[in-house]
């Protein structure tokens, strides 16, 4: 048969991890017995329970007494509480009902109100020579199927209705697999089949905001001794092969058929080179390829970017992008305080004490360093006269270059450009930053 089935799906917006669904584990339940039809009972609200349609002797009661008793039982979950309805019969019961289901445990509360909310839907499987057959579905779809799917519980196709024919179904990430058990070969109806799924919409894997690395020489050199180390940025993160050889990762010019063989290590700020087929130096000017992968923080997502004017402390004027024009390669200077926002920069926090001046409006631009003049560039935080520092004691603006936010020609007078200069700690490098709106 096609086999199609129905089954239940959920869309949600929360990000949840797999994980946190998908691993499973059976437990028992206790729900005592009942004078009236139904009975519910208190269980967490981050726990999902999952039981059969029809609950009896044979599939999920476990308690010790009444073993052989034909009571039957509809089990129904909600968020922290399960229920029990006795289908056989209108009355109660006298047993002290214990039942086995699933149990998926979440972290979070909030999590499993929004994730385990699902409906029926369902997946269209078809016919098949052999006798099993998979599907594809949703790789953030989890679908939950009955154990043997007959045409009672979950077959849905419309063709050979009465046919007596029983699927196993399975759901595993992206697939959903049907085989036949009743009979050793394939099907002929058009198989649809009936399910409950739960759609989640994962994050996007944080590896993916790091792994971007880009190919960078790193010259080394000459040594006399064994063993010779180089300073690099502290935001970056080089990853080299273990064995630098001529063949792999050594590019410099000189002494390109030697054997020399190296071993290259990182750590943050620095790299070494270590000779490992002797114990002596080497004579060539030693350069190598490696990727480099940079590790700058993030801005924090607890809090929003924090908005600043930017005063010349004896001037009293703030720093002001000319003429209010926020685009590429502005110049920026000193003028009166107005509010505008164009004297305003948002802070974008980076790792050890360091930060990025955000244009106001435009986030794709940051204050930085263009010649020795301070501009509005694109924002790129590989570009060291973009990321920024605040010397308190001497309140200047230090970039990464080493060059302090100066006022042009030690004047601070209103339309003064704005440039970066070697630092003396002077008035007209002196600012301090006052948080607004």
């Amino acid at each position: 048969m096609r086999l199609k089935v129905k089954c239940m799906a959920t869309y949600n917006k929360t990000k949840v991890t797999k994980k946190k669904v998908l691993k499973g584990k059976y437990r028992t339940v206790y729900i005592g017995g009942s004078r009236g039809n139904t009975i519910c009972k208190r269980v967490p609200k981050n726990e999902r329970l999952v039981f059969p349609s029809v609950c009896t002797k044979s599939n999920c009661r476990v308690n010790s007494d009444y073993r052989n008793s034909n009571d039957k039982f509809r089990l129904t979950w909600s968020v922290g509480k399960v229920c029990a309805k006795r289908t056989d019969s209108n009355g109660g019961w006298g047993m002290r009902l214990k039942v086995k289901c699933r149990s998926f445990t979440y972290r979070s509360k909030a999590a499993a109100k929004k994730v385990l909310k699902g409906k029926y839907r369902t997946v269209y499987i078809g016919g098949s020579r052999g006798n099993s057959i998979c599907k594809r579905v949703s790789k953030n779809e989890r679908l939950v199927f009955p154990s043997t799917c007959t045409k009672s519980n979950c077959r849905v196709n419309s063709d050979y209705r009465n046919a007596n024919d029983k699927f196993r179904l399975t759901w595993s990430v992206g697939k959903v697999c049907a085989k036949r058990i009743d009979s050793n070969g394939g099907w002929g109806m058009r198989l649809k089949v009936k399910c409950r799924s739960f759609t989640l919409n994962r994050p996007k894997a944080a590896a993916k905001k790091v792994s971007k690395g880009i190919r960078k020489l790193v010259y080394f050199g000459g040594s006399r001794g064994n063993t010779i180390c180089k300073k690099i940025s502290k935001s970056e993160r080089l990853s080299c092969p273990s064995t630098c050889t001529k063949s792999n990762c050594r590019v410099n010019s000189d002494y390109r058929n030697a054997n020399d063989r190296f071993r290259l290590s990182w750590s943050r700020g620095r790299v070494c080179a270590k000779r490992i087929d002797s114990n002596g130096g080497w004579g060539m000017r030693l350069k190598v390829k490696c990727m480099s992968y940079f590790l700058g923080g993030k801005v924090s997502r607890s809090k929003s970017m924090r908005v600043v004017n930017i005063e010349n402390v004896k001037a009293r004027k703030n720093v002001d992008i000319w003429r209010g024009q926020i685009k590429y390669g502005q110049k920026s200077v000193i003028w009166y305080k107005h509010g505008g926002h164009n004297q305003k920069f948002r802070v974008h926090r980076l790792a050890h004490g360091r930060f990025q001046l955000l244009a106001y409006n435009n986030s794709r631009l940051a204050l930085g360093q263009s010649g020795s003049r301070a501009k509005l560039m694109h924002n790129n935080t590989r570009d060291n006269g973009q990321i920024l520092r605040y010397y308190g004691y001497k309140k200047a603006i230090i970039n990464n270059i080493g060059k302090c936010l100066d006022s042009d020609g030690a004047r601070t007078n209103a339309g003064n450009t704005l440039g970066f200069y070697s630092c003396h700690y002077r008035s007209n490098q002196q600012f301090r930053f006052k948080t607004t709106k």
